[in-house]
């Protein structure tokens, strides 16, 4: 498995197994479709081409994220946060980490 190290000024940095280090950016990250409809997001790394998983995310997701972007810009936290908690929810049991 790849690893995942977090420095401390709070930058995610990827050290892949090439040996080379890298900080992924927001136009790095890939959304491939997969047949069964779910989406793995995840990074190449941009010297070897490798693989780094991030997470699934499904279209479920997907629609209570554009809701949550929408309770921000209406400046509705109460909205935001019950849609968070469903967010996160959903992405731990979509991700096995319940």
């Amino acid at each position: 498995m790849k690893s995942l190290k977090v420095t401390a000024n709070k930058k995610l940095k990827i050290q892949c197994t090439c040996g080379k280090a890298f900080e992924p950016t927001a136009k790095m990250m890939i959304e491939h479709v997969q047949d069964d409809g779910l989406i793995d997001v995840y990074y190449l790394c941009p010297h070897c081409k490798a693989k780094h998983h991030v997470c699934y995310i499904n279209s479920e997701i997907k629609r209570i994220q554009k809701l949550i972007d929408k309770a921000r810009r209406t400046n509705n936290p109460e909205a935001c946060k019950i849609l968070c908690d469903r967010k996160k929810y959903l992405m731990d049991a979509l991700n096995n980490r319940l």
